[in-house]
């Protein structure tokens, strides 16, 4: 392939033709040769695809001190092709035109540009030719920009004072700066604002700025802008005094109570005011004993209250909550009560599921120190209405001073105690909701083969769900085993040396007397040992009428011994004025009857009742007795008699 002058180039063929009948090879007979000539000729241009407009932000960009212009880095590589000539063979050149005024530099040879130019629109022509003398150029706006932010300065907050005449002052957002800089923007062409929005380059604070305060701190930013557009802030404060107090500021007085979901009142809940515009505590009390508490100089034009209280997490938290939870997810009872169901989403998703009975008999259990998704205590704005669209999460746990429609007296919360249903915590001066009044005995029946202990019922019983703690040795381990009570390894955990168990059923278990109710079994080859302990937990049994009962252990041999013995207590209050609650004991449902008598021997009172196996209360009015003074009283039952001395006083 040769070029030529008058085409691209041209391809010479040589032909070589041999008769091998004539050929003869010392000769050369018998054979031609011939030449054959092709010319290429090609007037198509180049093709070039990089004449795109673009952009080039440079966050490298600097001020020259000589020519006191902003300087950019721009690197462009043309791209192009031709149908004849391969692209790596394409000749590029091109020249560029600072500034687009119209004067272009020295054509430079090659297919990329690079370099620096100050900050600007310019021009670049791309040249390329071919193999076969066509070009073709074109024309490409680029634009380096400074990208860089400036670096904004502010001081350590500035004080102002309103004035007298009109309680108003005006900031300016340069007053705040302090050495700004910025790579390309000399400082005397930055913009100072209090905003994004440049425009904004100051801010006029008024009394109502000073939210009924005489000093107050207002956390501003100062924006700084360059010339290029870039802007980055700094955070600083105006401390805005009324020291001639042009703005009469006086305090207002706020007051409510604290109440608990049966609207009793409780005491030490902790009672804050928090300024709206930066959550400031400006007050803090505790309630009092009847659930009370008053701010009398609260100087805020915004403000929030709220309320707090620690205490333990296991405070009315019992098995006896997990009862009627699953109860209600099941469908069999629902709770209707907001403030009940708030209690029940511990993990505060607005709707009640299973996850929420794991989290509360891990509690118990003493797994979780907390809920994950609640604390202890919540309260909530006593004004809140539940609906379904709103939803119990939604409920307010802070109240705003702009909802009070300027009536700061019964500002009143509700307080709400995680995980506690059925409202059995004891808070403050008030006792929670006691529902425990009688005794259910469980005999122990040791099985030696099996080296376990079978928990048996002494009676019949519908059960909802038990809980109790055993004090167990720490030399092996202890699991539990399904009798009546089908009970689950999520139901019981051994900690501390205690085997903690919290069961609650999906469907009311009917038990009769003598029924096994399950098996506590331990990992070696002798019986299990143990106690029962309430340290950690009460020891109760749940019926399904809603009804609570203490849990007796006994073994099988001292029950058999105590069945038909009868326990007389001292009465409660002794001595008392309007009445007083005697409570006897016994094994076995029987016929019991009560005397009761004066100190000369006169029988003031009978009663005849049938007595439940466990503990019987008897409540005695004033009125039954015949005047004041002491008195005593006896319990007949299965043969015995047991009396004890009372005193009523006016």
């Amino acid at each position: 392939m040769v070029s030529q002058d008058s085409a691209c180039y041209k391809i010479i063929r040589k032909w070589r033709v041999i008769d091998w009948c004539q050929y003869e090879q010392r000769t050369g007979a018998g054979q031609w040769e011939g030449t054959q000539v092709i010319q290429v000729k090609n007037s198509e241009a180049p093709n070039i695809f990089s004449c795109q407009d673009t952009i080039f932000n440079d966050k490298e960009a600097y001020r020259d001190p000589i020519s006191n212009l902003c300087y950019g880095h721009y690197d462009m590589t043309a791209l192009g092709d031709d149908d004849c000539t391969p692209e790596v063979e394409l000749i590029w050149s091109y020249k560029i035109d600072i500034h687009d005024d119209g004067t272009y530099e020295p054509e430079q040879k090659g297919s990329r540009a690079m370099g620096v130019l100050p900050v600007d629109t310019h021009r670049i022509r791309w040249i390329v030719q071919d193999k076969c003398g066509n070009y073709s150029q074109c024309d490409r706006l680029f634009v380096i920009r400074d990208d860089k932010k400036p670096t904004p300065y502010c001081k350590s907050g500035i004080v102002t004072v309103v004035m007298q005449t009109n309680g108003q002052v005006l900031v300016k957002a340069i007053d705040l700066e302090q050495n700004s800089f910025d790579n390309c923007t000399e400082h005397s062409k930055l913009v100072f604002s209090f905003s994004s929005d440049t425009t904004i380059k100051t801010i006029l604070y008024t009394c109502d700025s000073l939210e009924g305060q005489t000093v107050i701190n207002k956390t501003v930013r100062l924006y700084v802008t360059d010339e290029a557009g870039n802007q980055d802030f700094c955070e600083t404060f105006v401390r805005i005094q009324d020291n001639n107090n042009a703005c009469n500021n006086t305090g207002i007085v706020v007051s409510g109570g604290i109440f608990n979901m049966r609207n009793e009142p409780m005491l030490g809940a902790q009672v804050s005011v928090e300024r709206s515009s930066d959550h400031q505590i400006l007050y803090s009390v505790l309630s009092d004993g009847a659930g009370e508490y008053t701010f009398q100089d609260v100087k805020a034009a915004l403000f929030e209250i709220n309320a707090e209280m620690g205490d333990y997490i296991t405070n009315g938290v019992t098995t006896y909550d997990i009862v009627l939870l699953q109860k209600h997810i099941l469908g069999i009872s629902e709770i209707k009560d907001p403030f009940k169901l708030m209690a029940a989403d511990v993990n505060k998703t607005n709707n009640l599921t299973a996850r929420d009975i794991s989290e509360i008999r891990k509690v118990i259990l003493g797994v979780s120190s907390q809920f994950s998704g609640v604390p202890i205590w919540q309260f909530v704005d006593k004004r809140f209405k539940y609906n379904q669209q709103v939803g119990w999460t939604n409920a307010p746990n802070k109240i705003l001073s702009s909802s009070l429609n300027g009536i700061y007296k019964d500002v009143d919360f509700v307080g709400i105690k995680s995980g506690d249903i059925d409202q059995s915590a004891n808070f403050g001066n008030q006792n929670g909701i006691v529902r425990q009044n009688e005794t259910r005995t469980w005999k122990l029946i040791k099985e030696e083969n099996n080296h376990r202990v079978a928990v048996v019922s002494t009676q019949k019983q519908l059960i909802s769900g038990f809980q109790l703690a055993l004090q167990i040795g720490s030399t092996q381990a202890y699991n539990l085993e399904s009798g009546k009570i089908q009970i689950l390894s999520d139901d019981y955990l051994e900690l501390q040396q205690q085997l903690r168990i919290s069961w609650a059923a999906k469907s009311d278990v009917s038990v009769e007397k003598d029924d096994v109710l399950f098996y506590i079994k331990s990992s070696g080859s002798s019986i299990p040992s143990f106690e029962l302990s309430e340290i950690w937990m009460p020891a109760q049994v749940y019926d399904a009428a809603g009804n609570q009962y203490s849990i007796k252990l006994i073994p099988n041999e001292e029950y058999q011994e105590k069945i038909g013995s009868l326990v007389l207590y001292q009465n409660t209050p002794n001595p008392f004025s309007l009445s007083t609650t005697i409570n006897f004991e016994i094994n076995v449902d029987c016929e019991a009857k009560l005397e009761v008598f004066s100190m000369t021997g006169k029988k003031v009172l009978s009663r005849l009742m049938q007595a439940k196996a466990g503990i019987n209360p008897l409540i005695i009015l004033k009125s039954d007795l015949d005047g004041s003074g002491m008195f005593y009283y006896q319990i007949e039952a299965k043969g015995q008699k047991k009396a004890q001395k009372m005193i009523l006083i006016d």
